[in-house]
């Protein structure tokens, strides 16, 4: 989180090309991995049950959430300057502290039964193994879709740039 959040205020001052595609490759590593890790987190906070189910669901909802609100909201911010939008980020760091605080320390995880819970359990899940498996497809095809069809449009259809 504190990468991400750094990344976009870096953005907020660096605005040449160079710099940005190195921080935004930076940046998609870093949210892959954190994408990956709150399932994991959550696994091994509450490992089965009605309260895993919660968990994962709430995950859900608040990458749904914010799919929705914050392109509108970097929208909003493009009024003012087209590096605007990166500023968002810096929400993170103050999450970044909370989960600090807030968050057990997973490295060391215990099973109900009293042994060592490796990292590496939660892919052993098939059900988890497929869960990320379509995430990923899911992201893929979005953001391809949603970055390709308007240069197709342009450029095939002769729609405007604007």
């Amino acid at each position: 989180l504190v990468i991400f959040g750094l990344g976009g205020g870096l953005l907020l001052f660096a605005h040449d090309l160079p710099t940005l595609l190195a921080v935004r490759f930076v940046q998609g590593i870093v949210f892959g991995a954190l994408l990956s890790v709150t399932v994991g987190i959550i696994g091994s906070v509450v490992p089965s049950g009605p309260a895993a189910h919660r968990g994962q669901s709430r995950r859900i909802v608040a990458m749904a959430a914010s799919e929705a609100l914050f392109p509108v909201a970097g929208g909003f911010l493009l009024a003012l300057a087209w590096y605007a939008p990166f500023g968002l980020q810096l929400f993170t760091l103050p999450l970044a502290v909370v989960a600090w605080f807030v968050l057990p320390d997973i490295r060391n995880s215990k099973s109900a039964k009293g042994a060592d819970v490796p990292a590496e359990s939660v892919w052993k899940a098939p059900a988890i193994v497929g869960v990320q498996i379509l995430a990923a497809a899911r992201f893929i095809f979005k953001f391809s879709v949603l970055t390709y069809t308007p240069v197709l449009a342009v450029d095939q259809v002769g729609m405007s740039a604007a």
